[in-house]
């Protein structure tokens, strides 16, 4: 299993290489945990962290699906995908 982290906040450019990363991981056939990360004043958002990881889970319909659904974990959500067969 592989873990991918990110913060709420993260720019445009940086998910794209992110998300490419997950792909060649899925690619592979590993499981992915995609974990976001919450510092100080970011845990009042966590509405951005699970925004953020429902368009990465619409860019990679194609190739994964879900395990597990994203889920708390004190200053983190995490969620899993594996690969389509």
């Amino acid at each position: 299993m592989k873990e991918v982290r990110f913060k709420p906040h993260i720019g445009a450019h940086d998910l794209d290489v992110k998300l490419k990363h997950i792909s060649e991981f899925i690619g592979a056939h590993d499981k992915v945990r995609l974990t976001v990360v919450f510092r100080g004043r970011e845990m009042q958002h966590r509405d951005l962290g699970m925004k953020l990881l429902g368009s990465i889970r619409e860019r990679l319909v194609a190739i994964a699906s879900v395990e597990q659904e994203p889920i708390p974990d004190r200053n983190r959500l995490v969620m899993t995908l594996v690969p389509k067969h």
